[in-house]
């Protein structure tokens, strides 16, 4: 299967969306330092329920995917995209994200109210990259004094 055909595939991303959820329950777990049993108690649901979730075996409806994510104190966050723009962008990259992708995501940070870095970043590929998180650390600085007045 070329990857392509693998982004185009409703599998593809239900994987991603289950691999993505795993990954946060099982660090909430840890940094909880909680047992599959405790887990299941404080969501109110059985331990099997709780290893199917880390044995990667569920597949949610969208209300028990909200509900787990807020169970461990995080919110869920969709973004939609043309997937034959994704794909051209997947194609073109060899990481898999391009420019346009980290833009996208340090908007997304930015809209959710998250407060980037007043460090200025020193090494980066892309100048104008470099220039636009100049700017912005260039924004939080006259924040920072506006609020320090």
């Amino acid at each position: 299967m070329k990857r392509e055909d693998l982004i185009r595939s409703a599998e593809y991303w239900l994987t991603k969306f289950q691999v993505d959820l795993f990954n946060k329950v099982n660090d909430y777990i840890i940094q909880n330092k909680l047992t599959r049993k405790k887990f299941a108690e404080q969501l109110g649901v059985s331990k099997g329920y709780v290893s199917q979730i880390l044995n990667g075996n569920a597949d949610h409806r969208m209300s028990k995917f909200i509900e787990l994510s807020l169970a461990i104190d995080l919110i869920p966050t969709v973004s939609f995209q043309n997937l034959d723009d994704f794909v051209q962008r997947d194609l073109q990259s060899e990481t898999g994200a391009s420019d346009f992708d980290l833009e996208i995501s340090k908007q997304n940070v930015k809209s959710a109210g998250y407060l980037l870095s007043n460090k200025p970043m020193t090494k980066c590929a892309d100048k104008l990259f470099s220039e636009e998180w100049a700017n912005l650390n260039q924004v939080n600085n006259i924040e920072d004094s506006l609020l320090a007045s």
